[in-house]
This record gives C-alpha cells, structure tokens and sequence, in this order.
C-alpha cells in the first residue's frame, strides 16, 4: 500500500475529450511522464517511471537533474528566459511610464538570435564575441525620429554591439539562476568608449527657444526666415505646442536635470515625484518618499535666473490650476518621452546636423560650469554624479575654459629679461656651426 506523502501517479486532463497524461506527484513538485492515459491505461509504462523516478531520488538530487554541459544548453534558451523575466519584471512594476529598455531588449534579443541561432554556450568565446561585434558593425540601426543628415542612415557602431551581448551575458545568468546551474560561459564584452556629447553655447541656446516660438532658421542666409518687410516669420501653432519644450530646456540647462525627472516636477510639494520649492530657490529631483535608484536625484539650488522664469511660469499656471511645471499648453502633463518634438526643434534652429538630444542640456550644464571656473567637485555635486564620471564623460575638450590658463601665464612675472627672445636664433646658430665643423 502506498503510504501518504511518498511519490505517485495521476492523471492529468485539460479537458472532457482529454483523457490526460500520467505526471509524477512529489509533494508540492510535479513532473510528466510524457505517457499518455490512452497509451497506458493500466499504468504498467508509468509504473516503471514511477520506481525510476523514486530510485534517483533515494541516490541523490543530483542525479535526478542530470548535469547540463555548455553543449546540451542552445543560447535561443537562455535568451527566451531572459526575455520571459523581463516581461515579468515589466508587468509587476507599477513604474511602467517608459517602456524605452523594454523596445531596446527586444531589438537586442532579435540581432542576438539572427547570429547565434541554433548555436549553444560551448560556441561563446572571445573569438566568436570579436566576430560578432565586426559583423554588426555597419548594419543599418533600427532607430525613431533618427536625427543628422537623412542621406546617411544611421549604422550599428561599438556602443550598440556592447548593448546587444551585455544582454546575451544577463540572458546566461538568468537561465543559470532559473535552473539552478552552476555552469556558465563568460561574454567578452568590448571595452566602452567616451563619446563626447554635444551641448549648446549661449547663443546657440538662444537660437534654440526662438525656436519654440515658432521660427526657423535659415543656413543659407544665416538668418531667420523673414516676410517682404523684413519680419521674422512666426509659425503660432509650434510655438503654442512648443510651449512646454521650452521651459524643459531651460531647466535642463540651468539645472543639468535628466528628462525623466524634469517632466515629471511638480509645483508643490510632493511624495512620487520632483517639484519646486515654494520659494523657488530649491529643485528637488525627486518625492520625498520615491526610493532611490542608481540614477542619483539630489536637490539643487536654482540659479538667479531660472529663478525669474520659473515665477513667471507658476503665476501662468494658477490660473489654470495645473499641478505640473511641464505640460502642453492644455495643462496636460507629458506622458512620453519628447524626442520628436525636441528633433523639429532642433531642426528649425539650424542644428539639424548635429547629434543634440534631450540629454545634451545635461552636457550643456556641466560645460557651462566648466567655464565658469565652477571646482569640479561642486559641480559634479551639483549634477548629481561622481567627480569621475564628470570628468570622464561630461568634462569634454573645450578651449574656451583653457583661458584661465592664458591668464595664468599673463600674471606670471618675466624674470627672463629682454634676451628670453633671441633663444630660438641662438640654438639655430649654434646648430648651423656644428654641421659646418
């Protein structure tokens, strides 16, 4: 007689015509025999099963799962765990407001599959990863409101093929996780480059918020398009859409604020979100309960002239009761990210050309600081970042910044004398009598 609690059979249907298949029950696991009742129905098949399965169980757990090696496991596997877990992960979290790293993991997972297909772990290797890296390079990239020269499409680079096999490594470490493995295969990511990010002069941004009122630039004339009497041509309907984008990049670039966090600032006080102190001398980049993330959200002090603006656009919004600094000219709030919008902008400010996002008015800020002779340490502060990461990715080459040091050596004393000028034709003299002698 079979005694409670030990393994056994049953019969598993999904439905009235189904007549089931013969699953293993083992407390709380179950497992299929893959014998259906109509095959076996004096369960002689499932019997044998069941003595086998009870057999590897009293030998041991590791001999019920028998070992996978790096041959046995296809990558398509691991990347269809990985895929599942983040779709998961995507659903039970109530911060579904940018659904951005979900597109990029998925068009990550197709250029994964289209290389690797069929291929299993034992196949990775710093060989393989080299190859795969020089095979997507130059590919065209699959990428929206793609801003530049509309005659050169952009291409896969070395940034995008980090990106792609970074998730190729999570990919081996959740199916790893998920079935209790200890092997693994090790990814040989290629090193990150510092890409300089462009960033906007103060004229250059004064350009930009003429045009969110509606005007456009002209390269050819080097002027804004004008009427026969001379006027500035104004487009009303950007400039009523564009009313929000302006006072974003006026935050941003006075603030260094990441676009997340500046859509979704606040006038008052507040608990989930960013706002402005009510004596407008403080951003708070996020609510007073929000966790924290790896994205550092720290207060900052609003500079003087910010400061004007932001009075000016609060007593606006009272009369219209609208809670939120950004928002259309409806007082609704931005629910998406702004890079089209911010594109046309762009555009229209002669800037199409270059590779400006809404990330640049953060790049903006730090440069704007480092040529205001701001310490580095005070400004990454500022910023909300490391002094490393400033002056690794934000510190860019900028000659204008080297005139402190022209002024350096213009206080510098002349203890040399008058004849400190004539060194250079004094060495090329006595050059020239040695190759006589």
């Amino acid at each position: 007689m079979q005694k409670r609690g030990e393994p056994h059979l049953w019969a598993r249907s999904r439905g009235d015509t189904d007549r089931g298949t013969w699953y293993i029950i083992d407390g709380q696991k179950q497992k299929s025999t893959g014998i259906a009742v109509a095959d076996d129905p004096d369960q002689i098949a499932a019997d044998l099963e069941l003595k086998k399965y009870i057999r590897e169980k009293a030998l041991g757990s590791s001999s019920v799962k028998p070992a996978r090696t790096l041959e046995d496991i296809l990558i398509d596997d691991t990347l269809d765990i990985h895929f599942k877990i983040r779709v998961d992960k995507a659903k039970a979290s109530a911060k579904r407001r940018n659904r951005r790293p979900q597109v990029t993991e998925g068009k990550n997972i197709t250029a994964l599959r289209a290389f690797w297909k069929g291929k299993s772990l034992a196949h990775i290797n710093q060989m393989s990863c080299g190859e795969y890296v020089t095979s997507r390079l130059g590919q065209p990239l699959e990428r929206r409101n793609q801003g530049g020269d509309p005659t050169k499409p952009p291409t896969v680079g070395v940034p995008e093929a980090r990106s792609e096999l970074n998730t190729l490594r999570q990919a081996i470490r959740d199916f790893a996780s998920v079935h209790d493995l200890q092997i693994t295969r090790r990814v040989y990511v290629p090193k990150a480059g510092v890409e300089p990010g462009d960033w906007l002069t103060q004229g250059e941004l004064e350009r930009v918020l003429l045009a969110c009122e509606g005007q456009t630039w002209d390269p050819q004339t080097e002027d804004w398009h004008r009427d026969t009497r001379g006027r500035p041509v104004v487009n009303h309907n950007k400039a009523r859409v564009r009313l929000g984008i302006a006072r974003f990049i006026l935050i941003g670039a006075f603030t260094g604020t990441r676009h997340d966090a500046a859509l979704r600032l606040r006038w008052h006080r507040n608990d989930s979100a960013g706002y402005v102190s009510d004596d407008l001398r403080t951003l708070h980049r996020k609510g007073d309960k929000e966790p924290d993330t790896k994205k550092r959200r720290t207060p900052c002090k609003i500079p003087y002239k910010l400061q004007e603006y932001l009075k000016r656009w609060r007593d606006d919004d009272a009369s219209i009761q609208c809670l939120h600094v950004l928002h259309h000219a409806n007082g609704l709030p931005y629910q998406s990210y702004m890079y089209t919008t911010f594109r046309e902008i762009m555009r229209d400010a002669g800037f199409g050309d270059r590779a400006l996002r809404p990330h640049s008015l953060r790049y903006t800020c730090a440069h704007w600081m480092k040529d205001l002779e701001v310490p580095i340490w005070i400004a990454a502060d500022y910023l909300g970042m490391s002094v490393r990461t400033l002056s690794r990715v934000y510190g860019a080459h900028s000659l204008e910044s080297h005139r402190i040091v022209v002024e350096a050596f213009a206080r510098m004393p002349d203890n040399f004398g008058d004849d400190l000028g004539r060194a250079p034709e004094r060495i090329a003299e006595a050059a020239r009598a040695a190759r006589g002698a």
